[in-house]
C-alpha cells in the first residue's frame, strides 16, 4: 500500500516556498543595486514576490544600463511575476484527490493542488516538480544578476 500523497508533495511544496524566499531576497538586492543604495524604499520590503518584481520593473525606463542587461533584468522580473502566481496557487490551496473513471468503471485517484476559487487553476505533481526546477533556475539567474547589476551601476576601477 502506498503512503499518503502528502509524503510526496510536502518536500516539494517546502522547497518551492524556500526557493521563492531566495528569489525575493535577490529581488531586494537587485533593487538595492539599481537604486544605488541611496533611494532604498522601505515599502518594497512589505510587497509580495510579484509586487516586488512589478515595482522594480517600473524602474526599467529610467535605467542607463547596457541594453542587453536591461532586457535580461526585465525578462527575469517577468518570470518572477509568473512564479509568484504559481507559488500562490501552491501555497494557498489544498491538495485534492481528483477521481477519474474509465469506461470499465475503474477509478483512479490523482493528487492535485487545486484553487479553491477557480477549478481551472491546478497543478499536478509533475507540474510541481517542473515548477521547482524553474524556480531554482530563476533564483540562480537572479543571484548572478545581483552581481551584474552591482558591477554595472558601480564598476570597479
Amino acid at each position: 500500500m502506498e503512503g499518503s500523497p502528502r509524503e510526496t508533495w510536502e518536500p516539494l511544496v517546502g522547497s518551492l516556498v524556500l526557493t521563492c524566499g531566495d528569489v525575493e531576497l535577490a529581488l531586494l538586492q537587485i533593487y538595492w543595486n539599481l537604486s544605488l543604495h541611496g533611494q532604498y524604499e522601505e515599502k518594497i520590503r512589505f510587497l509580495g514576490l510579484g509586487e516586488k518584481a512589478k515595482f522594480i520593473r517600473e524602474m526599467i525606463p529610467e535605467l542607463t544600463l547596457e541594453k542587453d542587461l536591461i532586457r535580461r533584468v526585465d525578462h527575469t522580473l517577468s518570470e518572477s511575476i509568473q512564479l509568484a502566481h504559481q507559488r500562490n496557487l501552491v501555497a494557498h490551496n489544498p491538495l485534492y484527490l481528483d477521481v477519474y473513471s474509465d469506461e470499465k468503471g475503474n477509478f483512479t485517484l490523482v493528487p492535485t493542488i487545486r484553487s479553491l476559487r477557480d477549478d481551472e487553476k491546478h497543478i499536478s505533481l509533475e507540474g510541481l516538480i517542473n515548477l521547482n526546477a524553474k524556480a531554482s533556475k530563476l533564483s540562480s539567474e537572479l543571484q548572478n544578476m545581483v552581481i551584474e547589476v552591482a558591477n554595472a551601476q558601480c564598476p570597479v576601477v
